[in-house]
């Protein structure tokens, strides 16, 4: 998925469709999956613009606790590189 650009899309999901609060919920979790233990996955994302569209997520849908999950993994993810403690 991710070599064929399946976080791009994500991440490009999630900024066009902002107001689906499933979307949202499935995209972290896609992205912080493709992020886990790949930094060159991770960088790709950053630079699609992803720490953002989950920022915007978690701001937008304060009552999920399945998007505060999936968004606080996947940015972990996107951010710590590849810790082996780290997981989804």
């Amino acid at each position: 998925m991710a070599q064929a650009g399946g976080g791009e899309i994500a991440v490009e999901s999630m900024l066009r469709f902002g107001s689906n609060r499933d979307l949202q919920e499935f995209a972290c979790f896609a992205v912080g999956n493709i992020a886990l233990h790949n930094s060159d996955h991770a960088i790709r994302l950053g630079e699609a613009g992803a720490v953002g569209a989950i920022c915007k997520a978690l701001n937008r849908f304060t009552a999920s606790s399945t998007l505060a999950e999936f968004g606080c993994n996947a940015l972990t993810n996107l951010t710590c590189g590849d810790q082996s403690f780290i997981y989804f």
